[in-house]
């Protein structure tokens, strides 16, 4: 859902800034030209990646994954309603990813 938003988002600014351009104005709305910078953030977290790539490659029986996920700095900075959130973010990527991982392992298997 959130992606869909920044897809839009981003499409409506491109198609301004093709239209603008094409009538000799850089980017912006008035007569007056803008000069225009784009940053394209990507949300893919490859420490987090990593981490959960081992747990799920890895040899060892980890008894509490989402432990070694979390960082005890954030942890004990945060308030208990902080906490309770990015316990429940730090599942949800977990299990995010770890289905990413393992889709991933299951297309490299040749039969």
């Amino acid at each position: 859902m959130k992606s869909d938003l920044l897809k839009s988002l981003a499409m409506k600014a491109k198609n301004r800034m093709i239209h603008n351009s094409s009538l000799g104005k850089a980017c912006g709305y008035g007569d007056e030209p803008v000069d225009c910078k784009i940053r394209i953030i990507d949300d893919a977290d490859n420490e987090f990646i990593e981490k959960v790539r081992f747990l799920v490659n890895g040899s060892e029986n980890v008894s509490n994954p989402i432990k070694l996920l979390m960082s005890e700095e954030k942890l004990i900075s945060m308030d208990a309603r902080g906490k309770e959130k990015y316990l429940l973010e730090t599942i949800e990527k977990y299990l995010k990813y770890r289905k990413m991982i393992e889709s991933e392992k299951r297309s490299k298997i040749v039969y």
